[in-house]
Parts: C-alpha cells; structure tokens; sequence
C-alpha cells in the first residue's frame, strides 16, 4: 500500500483490503451529500466497486489515525472530496496535496479538461463556500433529469 505524509495528513492508497472496504463503507453511510447514489449501495455491491477501483487514484485521508475522509480521481480529471464535516478545516491543505502530487491527465476535447475539477453535491453548501474562499473558480453547475421509464 502506498502511503504519503504531507503536513499534518497522511494518504493511504486504496488497495481494496478488507479494513479498506470497511473503513469507505462506513464513510459511505454517514456521508450527508451524495451524487452517485440515492440510497446505500449494499455492502456486497460496495465491496465489489472497491474491488474493481475505477478510479484513475484514490485515496484514503488520516489525522494521526483518525480518518478525516478520501479522495479520488476520475480519468476525466474530477475529483471526487468525501471529508467528514468535522475535518473541513483540512480541506484546503487535501486540495494543495492533490495539485502538488498529481498531474491532470492531457485535454481531450469534450471529454477531459486539461485541469482537476472538484464534483460537489449541490446542496452542500459548507463545501461550496470553503472552495469559494480557497479562489477556486465555479465552471457549471449540473442537474439531473429524473426520467420515468413509463414516459419513454
């Protein structure tokens, strides 16, 4: 398992271990915003996505050894930040971690900006100012189409 120390984190990569799969499925289910999913994925179904890491790198974030939370990121360059909302004092220095360690991979046009870009939840407000005052710069703002199989 990989493992970096910056500042005061330490990142461990995701390797798909068992404590691993524990650890993020329990960060899955106290999580307070989602995107991906509106209810729990089962903890089998859990375990297999962790298994199958379809991430490009993710990571697990600790404090000494409390767990703040992980990162991940997408092959498209978004970053997925999932931080408990207690730890959102470190987001700043996980954000520094990311631009310092890592390197977007190259622009494909319409499908791969050639910089990161951090995915929120829309109605996580905290998130969204703490990214505002760090100078981030807001690119979109994405909606869901709720389509009904009988409309189709």
């Amino acid at each position: 398992m990989k493992e970096i120390y910056s500042k005061n984190l330490i990142y461990r990569e995701v390797d798909g271990t068992v404590e691993q799969i524990e650890i993020l499925y329990d960060l899955l289910k106290k999580r307070k915003y989602s995107i991906s999913h509106a209810e729990l994925p089962s903890f089998s179904d859990h375990r297999e996505f962790v298994e199958k890491n379809p991430y490009r790198y993710w990571f697990l974030i600790y404090l000494s050894e409390e767990i703040l939370g992980n990162f991940y990121i997408q092959f498209d360059n978004s970053i997925g930040l999932n931080i408990k909302d207690k730890y959102y004092s470190y987001i700043d220095e996980v954000v520094h971690f990311i631009e310092r360690n890592f390197k977007p991979n190259k622009e494909l046009k319409s499908k791969v900006a050639p910089y990161f870009s951090i995915n929120v939840p829309y109605a996580n407000i905290e998130l969204k100012k703490l990214l505002n005052e760090m100078k981030l710069t807001p690119i979109q703002c994405t909606y869901r189409v709720n389509t009904d199989d009988k409309n189709c």
